[in-house]
This record gives C-alpha cells, structure tokens and sequence, in this order.
C-alpha cells in the first residue's frame, strides 16, 4: 500500500517544521547541554528543535489520513510587499526610530491584501506601535530610538 498524501498544507508545513527543528537542534548541540537544573546555553535550542521537529513530525503524518485542499498558487505581490515591509523596518529602525518605522513597516504590509481598510491600518499602526514602544522601550528597557528627533 503506497502512501498518499491528502492534506499537502499540512505535510509541507509539516515537513518545514521538521526542518527547522532538526537545525535547531543541531546547532544547539554546538554548545554546552548542561543539565535540567543548570542549562547551558545549548539546552533550550537543542530542547526546542527537538520538539518542533516532534511537532512537524505529527502534523505531516495526519497528512496522509485527513484530507485538505491543494497548495494555493504561489502569489508574487503580497510575498515582496511584506518582504518589502520588513526590510523597511530593518532599515529606517535606526535612522527614523522605533514609532516611524513600525508605522511604515504596517502600511507596506497592508498594501498585501486586496481587501484590507485604510482604516484598519491606521488603528493597527497605532496599536503596533504603543505596543512595541510600551514592549520593548518602557518593559524591557531597550535602547532603541523612539523617534526621529530622539
């Protein structure tokens, strides 16, 4: 009896898992292990990787008995314009500050769906980016610029 596989989503979601967690794991072992009392730095990586591949291990396997829809084309606009989004970030973060970029970062982002409101992304702008400057700035202390001006 071959295997078919009837829930593609799942398996390759499954089999991405897998692959993350097996590297995870392998660059955690570069580390010391410690024990369960007294981690070492390669503790957690290692744990966490074998988990995740456990966990895409599971879900490709309920691939082969439930069954699901096909993968959906491969849509080129919304993958680049969050790609587009997140290096936005990565660069204006330290030139125009944590608040600035994180809006630009959200309005890229909106642009990626054809059904979004200009509406929803300005409350999400906002939202995003009290939570990221109450987050990372006020909570834990980070050094990051805030604004341009700052």
């Amino acid at each position: 009896m071959a295997l078919r596989i009837r829930h593609p989503q799942d398996f390759f979601a499954g089999a991405i898992f897998i692959g993350f967690g097996v590297a995870a794991f392998f660059i955690g072992r570069e580390y010391s292990f410690g024990t369960a009392t007294r981690m070492g730095p390669g503790y957690f990586p290692a744990l966490l990787g074998a988990l995740l591949a456990a966990l895409g291990a599971i879900i490709a396997a309920r691939s082969l008995s439930l069954n699901g829809p096909p993968i959906a084309k491969i849509q080129l606009r919304p993958l680049s314009l969050i790609l587009l989004a997140i290096i936005l970030f990565a660069i204006l973060l330290d030139l125009a500050g944590l608040v600035v970029s994180t809006v630009v970062m959200v309005s890229v982002a909106g642009l990626a769906a054809w059904d979004v409101r200009a509406r929803d992304v300005a409350l999400l702008c906002v939202g995003l980016a009290a939570l990221a400057l109450g987050l990372f700035v006020y909570g834990l202390g980070l050094t990051i610029k805030v604004w341009p001006w700052s």
